[in-house]
């Protein structure tokens, strides 16, 4: 569930960008700290946001893990830490109120006659407990900082109808792998019409700072009044910040003793661009999973161990392992042997003798007799009586790209049984996506060109004269040809490329090379640009300005024309940006000491972001640009030297001819077995 990237890519490391002042690290924390170097990889568009956060004490409750404190410096709970969205979905973007009315109108599966049956309501239901507030409880909050919109009025019922009963769903259809019963002890309250009971949803109005970090919004909602240490809080947070994060203690003591089972309040948040996703792994986060000590534990507060829902590459080091083939994702515990046994673990399970989750008070270990109102397409809300339990059984696969490094990635594929497993968000794509690739070609800088999937080969300029190279490869609008441009400013036509001329030696100065071509969309024309942040023109290429009179840090390495054909982006090795004509600016990292020198950019489909990728294969999102993914925590036979976009991902190649494909660009082959005798300088999608 949890399996964040695809090409064996280190799911918790973001790509490096500024060391937040706010989160420190003790004295005693060695230098080799995996938690170091998250804190040093903020990644906001995944909600890696480490703000408020610093490194527990070894020896204190948080040790191993963070420390929340509020701006006084008071301790407010232990925590793992920010957890990441999953590929495609930027935190920042939210969640419409499209999408709040789809989710306030229930599983598009869940009629009334699922409703009254009584083995569906004992599968993703709330349970009508006792009072519905007596003993240990999970209150349910809807959170919203002041700078935002109220909209409590279709968030809360999407709470009642969809969020809320997927995470039931989590823990009853877990348990009922081991035989057990589990439901969530929701605090309720009597329904309008008076015969069964709802959810609690309670409205807290946070400043307009609140949700600027975990730590804030706890001392906020402390301030509040939700500070009982018999509540757990389950906030959805209408916020744009994180996706999401949740209390965590070091303690793998067993019995009604262990500091995850009341020693304080504790609290779980998710914000909107992970609701309906994150609010089961953040809650079972609260209930003491995963301890340090467990079999396949992490040491950041997961499992390697998949698919399982708390398990994921989280950058502390672990090689995942798929080991339950065919579970879905969102279930916990593979195999139930590191966190939740729903029964009594047999003699040898970890479990016999440490803490199991499923003893949690926050949790019920029999069948609901009761179920809360539900409510149905039409208006109408309905109850339930005696429910049981079942199971979902669920299979998939991923991709496995080979190049300097191979991986493979699970993912949850479809369900079987009484209930259908919770849809994973959807990758947002942007309005003016590229078309399907079917392949690409490689480009050397000796002029060889490699073509891999439906990409044919059309001509090479190889061999190259002494002391010039190649370095792009530009394809046509229609994929069945290409350019290639030499470092003299030559541009050698393909395919249904036309010849347009090329950049006359003599307009080069000492020193100056070309370095780049773009096309505008009608393929009539491009643009060529030289280190000197020179652009010249060709065919129905407008002129928009160029850089050559700006006293430049470093050389213009590369370009990125807008999808109108009315402007272009030039950046630089040390990743400034230079906007001109209708490209926008969307921030760069100029000002930011980077480990490797930037070398390859790609503009986002939605012509509203861009990715800017260093050699060590980290990379910068910006604007709507997705993360998907890098290889910035991968240690790389050869440099990174191109990107290429797709419509919700990228591929990277290295020098020597490694693919590594991230979101939806398909892995069509590499080079990375028999590198090329020259490096890899350009790498271009064939898209139908």
């Amino acid at each position: 569930m949890w399996a964040v990237l695809s090409a064996g890519v280190a799911g918790g490391i973001a790509p490096m960008l500024l060391t937040p002042s706010s989160a420190s690290a003790s004295d005693s924390t060695p230098a080799g700290d995996p938690r170091l170097a998250e804190m040093a990889s903020p990644s906001p568009f995944r909600g890696l946001v480490f703000t408020g956060l610093s490194l527990g004490k070894d020896g204190s409750n948080c040790a191993g893990a963070f420390e929340a404190k509020s701006r006084s410096g008071a301790s407010l709970g232990c925590s793992h830490g920010p957890d990441p969205a999953p590929p495609g979905v930027d935190v920042r973007r939210g969640r419409s109120d499209q999408q709040l009315a789809a989710d306030a109108a229930g599983p598009a599966v869940r009629t009334a006659a699922d409703v009254a049956g009584s083995a569906a309501a004992g599968l993703g239901s709330i349970g009508c407990i006792g009072d519905g507030i007596a003993g240990q409880r999970v209150q349910a909050i809807y959170a919203v900082p002041a700078d935002r919109t109220d909209r409590s009025a279709t968030v809360i019922p999407a709470i009642r109808s969809t969020y809320a009963p997927r995470v039931d769903w989590q823990f009853s259809t877990s348990a009922g792998e081991t035989g057990g019963v589990a439901h969530v002890r929701f605090v309720t309250e009597p329904d309008t019409a008076g015969t069964s009971c709802q959810l609690s949803v309670v409205v807290a109005h946070l400043s307009a700072t609140g949700d600027d970090s975990f730590s804030n919004t706890v001392s906020e909602l402390k301030n509040l009044g939700y500070n009982r240490s018999d509540r757990k809080y389950l906030v959805w947070t209408d916020s744009t910040v994180l996706c999401g994060v949740g209390s965590l203690y070091s303690d793998s003591k067993p019995g009604l003793t262990n500091l995850n089972n009341g020693y304080a309040p504790m609290f779980a948040r998710v914000d909107s661009g992970c609701w309906d996703y994150a609010e089961g792994h953040e809650l079972m986060h609260t209930l003491g999973a995963v301890q340090s000590g467990a079999p396949h534990a992490t040491s950041a507060g997961h499992c390697w161990d998949e698919p399982d829902e708390m398990c994921y590459d989280d950058g502390s080091g672990a090689t995942m392992q798929t080991v339950c083939t065919g579970r879905n994702g969102a279930l916990f515990d593979c195999n139930h042997d590191d966190y939740f046994y729903a029964g009594l673990p047999p003699a040898g399970n970890w479990l016999a003798t440490h803490w199991n989750t499923y003893s949690s008070s926050w949790l019920l270990q029999s069948a609901l007799t009761l179920v809360a109102g539900v409510p149905i397409s039409g208006g109408t809300t309905s109850g339930s009586g005696t429910g049981g339990t079942g199971s979902t059984a669920g299979t998939g696969g991923g991709t496995t790209g080979t190049g300097t490094t191979t991986g493979t990635d699970g993912g949850s594929g479809t369900g079987g049984g009484t209930t259908p497993p919770p849809s994973t968000p959807v990758p947002p794509v942007g309005p003016n996506p590229v078309r399907h690739a079917s392949g690409y070609w490689m480009l050397t800088a000796d002029g060889h060109v490699y073509p891999f999937g439906g990409a044919a080969f059309l001509g090479q300029p190889a061999p190259l004269p002494a002391g010039l190279s190649a370095v792009r490869l530009e394809p046509t609008p229609s994929g069945l040809g290409y350019w290639i441009l030499d470092s003299a400013g030559g541009v050698h036509p393909y395919g249904d490329a036309g010849d347009l001329g090329s950049v006359a030696t003599s307009q080069l100065v000492a020193g100056e090379r070309a370095v780049s071509l773009s096309a505008t969309p009608s393929g009539a024309g491009y643009w060529v640009f030289t280190s000197r942040g020179r652009a010249v023109p060709f065919g129905d290429a407008g002129f928009f300005g160029d850089a050559s009179a700006i006293p430049l840090n470093r050389p213009i390495i590369g370009s990125v024309a807008t999808p109108t054909g009315l402007g272009y982006y030039l950046f630089a090795s040390d990743g400034g940006i230079f906007t001109f004509g209708d490209a926008a600016f969307h921030g760069s990292t100029g000002n930011i000491r980077l480990n490797k020198p930037v070398v390859a950019m790609a503009a986002a489909p939605s012509d509203g972001g861009y990715w800017l990728v260093g050699s060590d294969g980290g990379l910068f999102a910006f604007g709507d640009a997705g993360f998907y993914g890098s290889m910035g925590a991968v240690r790389l036979n050869r440099p990174v030297s191109a990107v290429v976009p797709g419509s919700g991902g990228y591929l990277m190649v290295g020098e020597d001819g490694g693919a590594f494909s991230f979101g939806d660009v398909s892995f069509f082959g590499s080079l990375g077995s028999h590198p090329p005798a020259s490096p890899v300088v350009s790498v271009a999608l064939q898209t139908s």
